[in-house]
């Protein structure tokens, strides 16, 4: 042990000196971060390139917005309870995919398929109990989702069956308006005719 204690030797007078002296806090360099201040941010960045990324990161409030209504059936729940002004409700919400697939750059013919899919949704979802079966099975919000992430930024291009789907949707939902205008006008010219004694 005393031979031990023999050979401890002093420190040089530069290292007790350094020893002694506060450690100099780093200070951190904006250029060395690992965030390249070159990359755009999303805002900033083409429908193109915005594609590459997840739709979940990209949009992440529609993603949990259709999650919760369809995924998790509170379109359909909110259509049972309070029945039509759910449906409107809900209906209104999901114009947020709407407003995605504008910003996501998707095709207009697709956008207009998107809103037949919501009119459908709607329009049936009006009547209780059978349009919030529907409304399980049909899930709206879904289906338009899938069809951003399917075309936005080009990713793909429409097809011939996108534009007749949304013609042969289109011209349904005239002849469910027009037929019945007729139909009413001409019982009216009829009741007018029965009661006028012509």
């Amino acid at each position: 042990m005393s031979s031990l204690v023999r050979d401890v030797r002093p420190l040089p007078p530069t290292v007790r000196r350094l020893a002694a002296e506060p450690l100099p806090v780093p200070q951190h360099d904006p250029s060395d971060s690992w965030v390249d201040p070159r990359t755009p941010s999303l805002d900033e960045m083409s429908p193109a390139e915005r594609a590459k990324r997840p739709l979940s990161e990209v949009a992440p409030f529609t993603s949990k917005l259709t999650k919760v209504l369809d995924d998790w059936g509170l379109d359909a729940i909110t259509g049972f309870v309070f029945p039509g002004a759910g449906d409107v409700v809900t209906g209104t919400m999901s114009f947020a995919v709407l407003a995605t697939a504008l910003r996501e750059g998707v095709p207009t013919i697709i956008l207009l398929r998107m809103l037949l899919n919501l009119g459908v949704d709607v329009v049936v979802g009006i009547f209780p109990i059978v349009g919030d079966v529907f409304d399980l099975f049909w899930r709206a919000n879904r289906k338009n989702l899938d069809l951003v992430e399917r075309y936005r930024g080009g990713k793909e291009k429409p097809s011939g069956a996108d534009y007749a789907i949304v013609a042969v949707g289109y011209l349904l939902a005239t002849l469910l308006i027009v037929l019945p205008a007729i139909w009413i006008t001409s019982l009216g010219f009829g009741v007018a005719k029965l009661f006028g004694g012509e």
